[in-house]
């Protein structure tokens, strides 16, 4: 057999789609076999680190923050999910707030002390650490009016343009 021809392509193809095809099958027995086991709760999954309602009780009568949680409990990724999952660490920042604030920013350069006060003015606003401002900026798309250069006027195409389309 000789892979430069087209018969031994297609017999190296032919092999690549069954090789996919017993792949796929394999993984449907896999996901049918955990379906069956998680209907007869042998499937348990791992136990939780932390307590979630001993979290939920230093965050709310504590007045803890998560990191302070975290230091007492020794674990810190438990934690963090643990807060999240109840809705008591990370609060939502308006996108309204965050469009001025990224407005604000895009006129400072990036190694302007301005920035870091801005930023850490944010997290003191909306009681949420500096990483959550940065990812909620990055998530947040800027209005596209602002990358216009006709700052949002109406567009008018020339009479040639309709001249072409109409012929």
């Amino acid at each position: 057999m000789d892979p430069r021809s087209a018969a031994g392509k297609a017999f190296l193809d032919m092999l690549g789609v069954f090789a996919e095809f017993e792949t796929n099958l394999w993984r449907e027995r896999q996901l049918k076999g955990i379906a069956a086991a998680k209907a007869r709760g042998a499937y348990p999954g791992r136990k939780p680190l932390v307590d979630s309602a001993e979290v939920q009780r230093l965050h709310v009568e504590e007045k803890l923050g998560a990191t302070e949680i975290a230091r007492r409990l020794g674990r810190s990724s438990s934690v963090y999910r643990a807060l999240t999952r109840q809705g008591g660490w990370r609060k939502a920042i308006p996108v309204d707030s965050l469009l001025q604030l990224r407005q604000r920013l895009d006129r400072l350069t990036s190694k302007r002390p301005e920035r870091a006060a801005q930023i850490a003015a944010a997290v003191g606003l909306y009681c949420v650490p500096a990483t959550t401002v940065h990812w909620a900026l990055q998530a947040v798309q800027k209005p596209h009016a602002a990358h216009r250069a006709d700052h949002g006027k109406p567009r008018l195409l020339p009479q040639a343009v309709f001249d072409g389309i109409a012929s």
